[in-house]
Parts: structure tokens; sequence; C-alpha cells
């Protein structure tokens, strides 16, 4: 695992994202920019810095080819960037309050937003409207991400339960209740058929997509979750939060050894490995390509 930590930042980081290459990472700050920088190359020479937001942005998304980038901000808009020419090149203002979360789908050309609206939105690339509007939540939406089939979208938020909409029709098909505090990171394996929800309460749950069953429960920290993410494969999960700890989960050998002893379908699955950063609230969690495990935050300075 390799840990990008962000120092002299003076608690002013919002928000970052890493590409799935190891290339890049974008991060924005309460100055309402967003900064780019290469890992191949770490001079400050090389770092891009977009303006637009007039609000400090609050989720940061990679497109799948890299070269473009979504945020989203406190000011209710979500920008889109072209990050090769440091050049913004659309704005699309729904939300009419701030925006919690912005996801690239997996072919890059639709993406979802969640809002302080509680409403979760699907968006193309070429039209500044959204596509639909999926309205059910009570509180604000958090988390919000695609199915790798990009039929689906799911949402978390603070009502405490994550939500799995339709894209062609904009209807809930199912409703993910469990958690005890709001959920506040969210993703789908590889194949699309488990859904991973975080939540303030430090617990990270497991639930079939199918069936809307909940099949594990992972104990993963002391605090908030603030990401999640699966390898490629998807047999590992990872995660992010608030306590400076990356806590990494071998899910699929717990689901084999559960099956092979009949056990109830949820059930607590033990940390693999526990990764303790030194006052670094880990903000986003990242699995290459070659399933090298990427974590960065912001370094605390504390008496």
């Amino acid at each position: 695992m390799l840990l990008a930590t962000l120092v002299n930042v003076q608690s002013s980081l919002s928000c970052m994202s890493i590409t799935p290459d190891a290339t890049q990472m974008a991060a924005g700050f309460a100055d309402r920019t967003v900064r780019v920088w290469r890992f191949d190359r770490l001079e400050l020479s090389d770092e891009v810095e977009l303006r637009g937001h007039g609000a400090p942005p609050c989720a940061l998304s990679w497109a799948p080819e890299q070269r473009h980038l979504l945020s989203g901000g406190a000011d209710g808009t979500i920008r889109l960037w072209d990050v090769k020419n440091g050049q913004g090149l659309c704005c699309y203002r729904a939300h009419a309050s701030p925006v919690w979360d912005v996801n690239f789908g997996p072919a890059g050309h639709y993406f979802v937003s969640g809002g302080q609206d509680a409403t979760c939105r699907l968006w193309s690339t070429d039209q500044v409207q959204p596509l639909r509007i999926f309205a059910g939540h009570y509180s604000d939406v958090t988390c919000a991400s695609m199915h790798p089939n990009c039929a689906y979208a799911a949402s978390g938020s603070c009502d405490k339960t994550a939500r799995l909409w339709d894209t062609a029709s904009g209807k809930c098909v199912r409703v993910f209740a469990g958690h005890d505090a709001a959920v506040s990171a969210l993703a789908f394996c590889p194949s699309g058929r488990y859904l991973a929800t975080g939540s303030e309460d430090g617990k990270v749950r497991i639930w079939d997509v199918a069936s809307g069953d909940e099949v594990a429960l992972l104990a993963a920290h002391e605090g908030p979750v603030h990401s999640i993410d699966y390898s490629v494969e998807g047999a590992v999960v990872a995660t992010g939060g608030a306590d400076s700890k990356v806590v990494i989960f071998d899910v699929a050998s717990a689901f084999v050894a559960s099956t092979s002893r009949a056990e109830p379908a949820c059930g607590r699955i033990e940390p693999s490995r526990t990764f303790h950063t030194k006052n670094t609230p880990v903000a986003h969690v990242r699995w290459t390509h070659q399933n090298l495990l990427l974590a960065g935050g912001a370094f605390e300075v504390r008496p």
C-alpha cells in the first residue's frame, strides 16, 4: 500500500480522488480550487490548478480515460474539467444546495450526483439538465455510484439508508436499511452482485443487490467511514476512515468459509490487515488496475 499525505494544507482539504492507473491525484480545498498532481512528476511546476467553483468542492471523480474530471461543489454546481488543458468545459446547475458526491459511470458518458436537497441525479456529459431525478431519501444524499452495467444507480443518505434506483424508469427498486448513522460511502463490487455501504457508525455492510439482503458486516473503523473500494477481481475490500486507518477485508475467502460451514447469510468479517497512518484521516482509497492500494488524506497537526 502507498499513502499520499498532503501537508501544510491547514485542515483545508475537502475531497480527493486518485486515477485507477495511479498516475494522477486531484484534491479540492477550502479556497475553492481543485489541484491536480502527477505521481511521476512531483515538481511544483507540474501542479494544475482549476478554478471556477464559488464554494469549496466536496467531491471529485475521474472519467475512465483520465483526462476529464468532475467536481461537485458546495455552491450547488457540478463542473467538468479538461485536466490536460486546465480548462472548464461545462457547468451543470440543478441541485439547489451543496453537491456532496459525484461519480462517473463505467462508460464515462453518464454520471450521478447526490446533494443536500435529498436527491440523487443521473446526468449525461453532453446535457446541462439531469436525465433522471431519483427522489425518495428523507435527508441529504451523501454518496452515489453507478452499477457496473449502468442499469442501476445507488445512493446513500443521512437518513441511514441506501437505495437502488432503476436508471431507465427512475424508480427505487431496493432500500438497504441497517446502519445506525448516516451512510457516508458506498461501492459496487466489479461484478455488480454486491453493494458495500459505509456509515458514520464506523461499520461497513455488504448487501446482495438482487435480494436486498445484508450478507456481511465489517466492523471497520472507530469513526465515520470516508471511502470504500473493491479490488479489481472483487475479492478484497479496502476502507478508509476518520480514525486515520486503512482497513482491508478478504471478503471472498470469508464468503467461501461461511458457505462451507452453512452459516447464516449475514456474518461478521474481521479485518485481514489494518494500516495506521500518522494523524492522517483517510479521505480516499483506490485499488489500481494492478491491485496496488493507494490511500490519501491530510496530515493533522495535533498537540
